[in-house]
């Protein structure tokens, strides 16, 4: 909300709780470098610190691994969990859909081994159930800004390089299009997409609970 509106950050309560975020990421960031230097000590176990190393070279920038390893560390903490609980409940609310969703597992994922994400093609009403209760539980009213990279045009609107926008998720949730857009792959270290982890956790346990 302090992106949005800066005069926020004067008020008292808001100045505090700042101050006090601000604290918690300095010591975040320290133990990260901590972790980061240990893993430059045991380069036998492979991790994303090797991997980045490897990639980027003897060169590589130690501030963006940093920052890197934040965004995989806090990216997704809250809501990937809650969603997830929204999930069960509402799957518990609607033994029918949950029935469905069981009978299309069955009939791809033998019982010998784990759901995966090369599933996904072949289970196209699960795939629906987890962006239906995305869109019916939509967990943070409106994204981050992001800015962007050139002139584009999105529903008949011209967007100009360079421009601030966000996403207000609760608007998405009515138009089926525009909420395919936003579910799809993210930039930077965050590409994972989102509904693939709750795609394969969401089947894994509807895959186990049958058993």
């Amino acid at each position: 909300m302090t992106d949005l509106f800066p005069l926020l950050r004067l008020l008292p309560k808001l100045r505090r709780e700042m101050s006090m975020m601000n604290d918690m990421h300095v010591k975040l960031m320290k133990y990260l470098d901590e972790l980061i230097e240990t893993s430059f000590v045991d380069r036998q176990n492979a991790s994303y610190v090797s991997c980045f190393c490897d990639a980027e070279g003897p060169g590589f920038d130690r501030s963006e691994l940093l920052y890197l390893v934040r965004d995989l560390v806090l990216a997704g903490a809250e809501t990937t969990p809650t969603t997830l609980k929204w999930a069960l409940l509402l799957l518990a609310n609607h033994p029918d859909v949950q029935t469905r969703c069981q009978q299309q597992i069955d009939s791809v994922v033998t019982v010998h081994r784990l759901p995966s994400l090369n599933d996904r093609p072949n289970l196209p009403y699960l795939e629906a159930t987890v962006h239906e209760i995305m869109r019916c539980k939509t967990i943070t009213p409106m994204s981050v800004p992001h800015e962007t990279l050139r002139d584009t045009n999105l529903a008949g609107h011209f967007v100009p390089a360079r421009t601030m926008v966000k996403f207000i998720f609760v608007v998405l949730g009515i138009n089926s299009v525009l909420l395919c857009c936003c579910l799809g792959d993210r930039g930077g270290i965050q590409r994972v997409p989102a509904v693939p982890r709750l795609f394969t956790f969401g089947e894994s346990v509807r895959q186990k609970l049958k058993q």
